[in-house]
């Protein structure tokens, strides 16, 4: 919904502290499916925000790609997604652009990530084959 290739691409549209000023005193305008954007100057639980995990949750389970998973589910993946969302729009916003030796370790650190994050999705299979032995 974002429109981003991947995580090293920017933003299309971000809220504007206007736009969110806005919606937050009047209720008017918004994010929509059509136009859809998130505020990463406020909060990640500002009025826009929650406006905008809702549209999500919506588009998401209208779709019917991935079944039928409960709303709530969504709801939390997407906020959870947020916060990654909003550390990569402060790295691609950063004042100082990282020089290599920067980039290499956060490379470093997102391989140790993925490589953590397998390791504990894969255990708990591992426990079930070796108690079947």
């Amino acid at each position: 919904m974002l429109g981003r290739e991947s995580k090293r691409h920017p933003f299309p549209k971000v809220a504007s502290l206007q736009e969110t000023n806005l919606y937050a005193a009047t209720g008017r305008g918004g994010p929509t499916a059509e136009d859809f954007c998130l505020d990463f100057h406020g909060p990640l639980a500002s009025d826009w925000n929650g406006c905008a995990t809702e549209v999500f949750v919506s588009d998401f389970t209208e779709c019917g790609w991935y079944g039928s998973p409960s709303k709530d589910d969504v709801k939390k993946a997407f906020r959870t997604h947020m916060r990654t969302l909003r550390k990569q729009y402060a790295r691609l916003h950063a004042e100082v652009p990282p020089d290599d030796k920067q980039m290499q370790i956060q490379c470093d650190e997102e391989q140790a990530k993925v490589r953590d994050q397998r390791r504990r999705s894969v255990r708990p299979y591992l426990s079930d084959f070796s108690e079947s032995v």
